[in-house]
């Protein structure tokens, strides 16, 4: 029979990661604070399951012994640097068991007797103990080691009694230090600091935003203004959305490294989000958020507000960019959740001279099989400029995980009013971009060409618009609801 005795040594093999060793020195977290002491556990919670592909499962569902075992795991496979910084800094995140506890199997002999309720609450000790020594002292590389494992969540009922023994409430409040860094202490604000920030320390009056009517979180939405407190370092981020429902979107994972003040600090001068005047990335990657306008959202188009109930629809392709003539193509191969069949199209924005705001969307080979379909559309708004975001306020690099690229990449966070945008550290190329009720956007750094074919715009792909096979065009044939019905046929022949 194995023993769960541990020898409490120095383990540090494993070099860390600049970011690691920066955390370590940061005593407070630079985001996840809540203002409730009671909505800590939760707020965790949800940060560790959207944000790690770790599985994990109720607190309480797990055996003491099982909880013991992985306390073993996890002082054997913590890192040794880690805990001198906190040593060093005095910083709550230090081991709770001191280098003159040689076993873990003493403190656990502790434990025999317990009344269910004193069970339940060293349970929970234990379930936080864990997770503190899986985020802040083991190393980002040795987490694969525990993916076949089901880590503990956060137990929100906490409350002791007055019989419960003293060694285990000494156990729940010296395991239960992330009450203490994680806690909005107070109110007060810096003024002057917060403006810097670019949010608004008044609360905004009515009329000026939506009031979130949605109730998205500060992680799905988090607006430049009107937010208290303004938004910090992985908060606004977004993710795969599937519709407004508030729990309908998995965050990315997300790592604050530095805030805005570090970096400038540091001598960094980060890259603003702006686009080069003329491009090709053929590594476009979109959950478009648009108007619900009709019942396939073939012409969903982004609103103005988050009031509206909105289509989200994913895609992919390649999307080309001219700004020196005002005009925008993007190639999608658009994928359909509740249908099973998928359709091709080319988005026209700005290249019918008669109203520069005209959309023409083709549907690639819809009759039939063999010819192209095409919806006019006029959204009243033209392409998006290419430095409209320059005066974004940076929040500080982070490291993230991108979607549909699926790796880890440093960048640099900016946010303009309800906008986020992201740029790649490495190649100083816009990565990712965010808004709640637009969409996300992600475009391979990688696959970046600083030049557009002129012959992408306009010529036969545009011959569908206006004639026998369109909609909403000049001299179009079929009338909106002959659309609709053309759309129902074509999804129910599949």
């Amino acid at each position: 029979m194995l023993l769960t005795v541990l020898c409490i040594i120095s383990v540090g093999v494993l070099s860390l990661e600049k970011w690691e060793v920066e955390r370590a020195h940061t005593p407070l977290p630079l985001n996840l604070i809540t203002p409730e002491q009671h909505m800590i556990p939760s707020m965790i919670n949800n940060v560790l399951q959207h944000r790690t592909e770790q599985s994990f499962t109720e607190c309480q569902d797990l055996t003491m012994g099982y909880l013991n075992g992985l306390l073993t795991k996890m002082y054997g496979l913590r890192h040794g640097d880690l805990q001198d910084i906190y040593l060093e800094n005095d910083d709550n995140r230090q081991l709770r068991i001191s280098e003159e506890d040689l076993f873990l199997e003493f403190q656990f002999q502790k434990e025999l007797d317990l009344s269910d309720r004193e069970a339940h609450l060293l349970k929970a000790s234990k379930c936080a103990e864990i997770l503190m020594l899986y985020t802040h002292h083991v190393a980002e590389d040795n987490k694969y080691l525990f993916l076949d494992l089901d880590l503990p969540l956060m137990e929100e009922d906490v409350e002791k009694d007055d019989d419960t023994h003293d060694h285990v409430v000494d156990n729940l409040g010296r395991t239960l230090t992330c009450f203490s860094c994680h806690l909005q202490v107070s109110s007060e604000i810096n003024v002057d600091e917060w403006r810097g920030h670019g949010g608004r320390v008044e609360s905004c009056e009515p009329g000026e935003w939506d009031g979130n009517p949605h109730g998205w979180d500060r992680l799905r939405r988090c607006d430049e203004d009107c937010y208290d407190p303004v938004c910090g370092l992985c908060e606004g981020i977004g993710g795969i959305a599937t519709s407004d429902e508030p729990g309908d979107y998995t965050p990315t994972k997300c790592i604050a490294l530095q805030t805005a003040d570090q970096i400038r600090a540091a001598g960094i001068t980060p890259v603003i989000p702006v686009w080069p005047k003329e491009f090709t990335n053929t590594g476009f990657h979109e959950v478009l958020i648009g108007i619900k306008s009709d019942p396939f959202c073939v012409s969903a188009f982004p609103g103005p507000n988050s009031t509206f109930t909105n289509c989200y629809i994913p895609q992919e392709g390649t999307i080309y960019y001219d700004q020196n003539n005002n005009r925008l193509r993007i190639d999608y191969n658009r994928f359909w959740y509740q249908y099973t069949r998928n359709i091709t199209e080319h988005i026209h924005h700005g290249v019918d001279p008669s109203d520069p705001y005209m959309m023409n969307i083709v549907l690639k080979k819809f009759m039939a099989g063999v010819s192209d379909f095409c919806v006019c559309a006029s959204p009243g708004v033209g392409i998006v400029e290419y430095d409209c975001f320059s005066d974004s306020t940076y929040l500080g690099r982070e490291l993230m995980t991108i979607e549909y690229l699926w790796r880890d990449y440093q960048v640099d966070h900016w946010v303009k009013g309800p906008h986020h945008f992201w740029v790649d550290v490495a190649s100083g190329n816009i990565i990712r971009m965010w808004q709640p009720w637009n969409g996300l956007e992600i475009m391979d750094p990688d696959l970046w060409v600083p030049s557009v074919d002129a012959n992408m715009f306009g010529g036969d792909d545009l011959a569908a618009c206006g004639g026998t096979f369109s909609q909403g065009c000049k001299n179009s044939e079929y009338s909106e609801d002959d659309f609709i019905e053309l759309l129902h046929e074509y999804f129910e022949s599949n």
